[in-house]
């Protein structure tokens, strides 16, 4: 392959992936009856470029809380592609859930309601709302995450984000099940309510050492209405024998100001966990492709070395039968892959994948491991 065009190919693939990056992604609104809540509850679902086209890729999924304040769904799904230096395209679903708001006396519910549960030592008042943690957890848990699995391509791991009283609830539905999520970040929490009913909570946890994350941030506040020192002080001792736990003191910042900055560090914070887990270490997949004709080479090419760093012609498929070419190889995530006929040979055309505006493809190797393609024709 001469220097001209393997260098034309590098650039376009760059191309792809800051193509791939700007805000060209969907936001829709959807709304779900149910029956965990009684109510009907309003959804953002976030989708990234190209996910329609992008069909052998899987997403994992945030979900962020308190999402009526648009500004922290927004700034999830936004701040996203500058947090990650293992994958710089770094797509994902972002789902934001807004709280409901009802002004009928008879039926009075508010944020309150959603993120905190009956009170065992307070009196229940205005501040709780209904009280209604259990049910709105069955809804995240039972028909929510179920719905945003089986209408789109997501991968087990995902991340609940929530600032104030929703983090309260992120860390709280942390000790109701950890396993919920991977994930969890407790931006400057509300964790005196109940007579520091969280803190007394985290502290009769068994020090398991979970394989999950938890990131939580605090201020000083003005009138020790979130926080009090000696209770974060008991939340952390107690959360780094149980799992994976990051803290930080945002001094010089605010309870509302809080959240930009802390969604930073805990993205930071959180894909440094991922690669120390492993998560982004080559892994063994094996590719079959169906070709058109008997006398067909197939070559695959793609962002890796294993994958001969975008060289058409460098990495030639076996040939199994007549119409079956195959290979297996070790690559790590994220892994984008194109199939040519050798170094100075023409691109295939896949079925069900057009690359008409994208030189290569993503593939998800979290969770599948054995891929099957089939070339239709070449292009001319």
């Amino acid at each position: 392959m001469n220097t001209m065009k393997h260098l034309l190919i590098i650039f376009f693939s760059f191309a792809f992936l800051q193509i791939q990056a700007q805000e060209y992604p969907t936001v829709k609104t959807i709304k779900l009856n149910s029956k965990e809540l009684n109510q009907e509850r309003e959804i953002f679902i976030y989708t990234p470029s190209y996910y329609d086209e992008n069909i052998y890729e899987k997403y994992n999924v945030v979900f962020v809380f308190d999402s009526q304040n648009k500004s922290y769904f927004d700034l999830a799904h936004s701040a996203l592609f500058f947090a990650n230096e293992n994958d710089t395209n770094n797509p994902h679903i972002v789902i934001g859930i807004p709280a409901l708001w009802n002004e009928d006396p008879d039926n009075f519910y508010n944020r309150n309601s959603d993120f905190l549960p009956k009170p065992k030592h307070d009196t229940q008042n205005w501040f709780y709302g209904q009280a209604n943690f259990e049910n709105f957890f069955n809804f995240i848990d039972k028909e929510l995450i179920p719905y945003v699995n089986d209408n789109y391509r997501t991968l087990p791991s995902r991340v609940f984000i929530g600032h104030s009283l929703s983090a309260s609830f992120v860390l709280k539905a942390f000790i109701t099940n950890p396993d919920i999520s991977k994930g969890y970040f407790v931006i400057s929490p509300n964790i005196i309510y109940d007579k520091e009913r969280l803190v007394n909570e985290v502290s009769n946890l068994k020090a398991n050492k979970l394989n999950k994350f938890i990131y939580f941030s605090h201020v000083e506040e003005d009138d020790g209405f979130v926080l009090s020192n000696s209770g974060v002080k008991k939340i952390e001792n107690k959360l780094k024998t149980v799992t994976h736990f990051e803290i930080d003191s945002l001094s010089n910042k605010k309870h509302h100001s809080t959240f930009l900055p802390s969604l930073v560090n805990g993205y930071t914070k959180y894909f440094k966990f991922l690669k120390k887990k492993g998560f982004y270490e080559p892994k063994p997949i094996k590719i079959t492709v169906k070709v058109p004709n008997k006398d067909n080479e197939v070559y695959i090419s793609g962002n890796h070395k294993a994958l001969g760093n975008y060289q058409d012609g460098k990495i030639k498929l076996k040939r199994r039968s007549d119409f079956i070419r195959e290979i297996e190889l070790n690559i790590p995530s994220p892994s984008y892959i194109r199939f040519t006929g050798g170094p100075d040979k023409t691109e295939a055309i896949m079925k069900s994948i057009d690359l008409q505006e994208l030189i290569s493809f993503p593939i998800d190797i979290q969770t599948e491991r054995e891929y099957e393609f089939e070339i239709i024709d070449w292009k001319k």
